[in-house]
């Protein structure tokens, strides 16, 4: 909290005070965890003055005010709001700097009295919001440029702010090695004892927030730069005696547009990155019916000769997808999934389809499905989807 405690000082005598302090605890390192938990630090609450003009201020904790900022969006914060919200400024948001107030106070007031060097990564999201609500976006757009820029920086920096499943703390820094992200538990157990592969956590998920995962949190794991697990492992097929695949081609072919349309209406942020890159191997993914299948699984661009292998009834390796006789077709689907979900099974899109097809073999027509489907799953209409897609 603030001290809401407004007296007229002025920044010359405040910092003689303070390099009084300064000198004294030079001489008494004792003092120094009482001197956290008992200093507040002046700050003018006006924008324009000589540093002897005696002012209207606030005194402030330590840990409610930052040393400095980078981005300057700090310090166009408040001056914005008092240039177009002068009644709202002495209620402003903890986001004060004072590297200009106190330039040779740095040791004093960082290491001694805990003032944090800078906005915290997540700080900066309440005061871009704060930012909003007094500046037009033209004003502002180069200091939200330069948060993005920390933000690129800070993940990659080497602060450990991305927890794994190994129960430490990693960033994006090329150091740590590869970091990625999985929602598939078999492939997590599989490989989170590599030193230099580091799985993300994010504990334990409802239903829902897998839903999530696979969505609009892996577009944004993407647009970060940090992968998939299945794409920084590869996948490799072993198969054995190729059979007719014209049933199950036809199926998969038949299929998609229902695919398409579940995708639209329940992941349109997925749908939307999905419509010019995935949906195209859809065009030419190849089926291949197989007698036997199995798979192994290594990290890409290591010996795989010694991983084990596991036997499967379908498996999707980039845009060919084997299959065996005894596949259901709900399993089928489940794969079948992963093409749209960043390589991970998505149970309801499968189940959805599963219906669908059950429908049909119980003697449905399409004609009698689609009311089912648009009414009950909310979907679009073929025609509208056609005039979509296209």
């Amino acid at each position: 909290m603030l001290w809401f405690c407004y007296l007229k000082r002025n920044i010359f005598q405040m910092n003689k005070i303070y390099t009084f302090v300064q000198e004294e605890l030079a001489k008494s390192k004792e003092k120094i965890i009482d001197v956290k938990s008992d200093i507040v630090i002046f700050v003018p609450s006006v924008c324009k003055y000589e540093n002897k003009d005696v002012v209207l201020g606030t005194f402030m904790l330590p840990n409610k005010l930052y040393w400095h900022d980078a981005t300057g969006c700090v310090g166009r914060l408040r001056d914005l709001t008092h240039l177009n919200d002068p009644a709202s400024a002495t209620k402003l948001p903890t986001c004060l700097t004072l590297s200009n107030l106190y330039p040779g106070l740095y040791d004093f007031l960082v290491t001694d009295c805990g003032v944090p060097e800078a906005p915290l990564f997540c700080a900066y999201f309440s005061i871009l919001r704060h930012l909003s609500y007094v500046a037009l976006p033209s004003e502002v757009a180069h200091e939200v440029f330069r948060v993005f820029l920390k933000w690129v920086d800070d993940l990659k920096s080497g602060l450990f702010i991305l927890p794994t499943i190994q129960d430490t703390w990693v960033s994006l820094n090329p150091t740590f090695g590869t970091v990625c992200w999985t929602d598939d538990d078999e492939r997590m157990e599989q490989f989170k004892d590599l030193n230099d592969v580091h799985i993300l956590q994010f504990g334990e998920l409802t239903t829902n927030e897998r839903e999530m995962l696979c969505g609009k949190v892996s577009i944004f794991m993407q647009n970060i730069g940090i992968p998939a697990l299945v794409e920084v492992i590869s996948c490799e097929a072993i198969s054995y005696d190729i059979a007719d695949n014209n049933y199950e081609a036809s199926l998969i072919n038949w299929i998609l547009p229902y695919a398409q349309r579940y995708l639209y209406k329940m992941h349109p942020e997925l749908y939307l990155h999905l419509k010019e890159l995935e949906f195209a191997k859809t065009i030419n993914l190849q089926v291949f019916v197989v007698e036997k299948l199995y798979y192994k699984n290594s990290i890409k661009g290591r010996d795989s000769s010694n991983a084990k292998q596991f036997e499967c009834n379908c498996l999707l390796e980039g845009n060919i997808f084997y299959i065996t006789p005894n596949t259901d077709s709900h399993e089928l689907f489940l794969e079948l999934s992963r093409l749209f979900f960043h390589g991970l099974p998505n149970l309801h899109i499968a189940s959805f389809l599963h219906i669908i097809t059950t429908k049909v073999e119980l003697g449905h027509t399409e004609e009698q499905i689609e009311p089912f489907i648009v009414g009950s799953y909310k979907v679009v209409s073929s025609e509208i989807m056609i005039l979509l897609f296209f």
